[in-house]
């Protein structure tokens, strides 16, 4: 879960994501009343890499990010923010070495029931720990 800390502070820290955000940045489900634009972002598939010697070090690992808004506009640009932020991303942040950030599909949706128009990103993480 390190890694969701380390792609939120990445959307903190970027002016063209946080300008548009009116709620929070939510881990695994959307916070109840949360003001929108907001974010969800939530892991799927994860692994570590091994070599014949054992273990590299490296995981990979499937980050999603859903951008969620009162309109298809709004969460359609606070997606587009969130994609070329994140896209090919690389860096070390939080005591984190991402490696590598794969763009790997997008869809949306819109849940009637709450009225939310979602834009779900889901990229893949090449990531190992550098400090404690």
């Amino acid at each position: 879960m390190e890694i969701l800390d380390v792609y939120r502070g990445l959307l903190l820290a970027t002016p063209a994501v946080h300008s548009q955000m009116k709620g929070t940045y939510n881990l695994f489900v959307a916070a109840q009343g949360d003001l929108r634009p907001n974010m969800v972002l939530q892991l799927g598939d994860s692994g570590e890499d091994y070599t014949h010697q054992g273990t590299s070090g490296v995981v990979d690992a499937e980050v999603i990010l859903i951008s969620r808004g009162d309109t298809s506009a709004a969460a359609s640009q606070l997606a587009k923010a969130v994609h070329d932020t994140v896209k090919n991303f690389t860096g070390t942040l939080r005591g984190i070495e991402v490696q590598l950030t794969e763009a790997m599909s997008t869809k949306s949706s819109y849940d009637a029931t709450n009225k939310v128009f979602e834009i779900t990103s889901t990229y893949t993480s090449f990531y190992r720990k550098v400090s404690p």
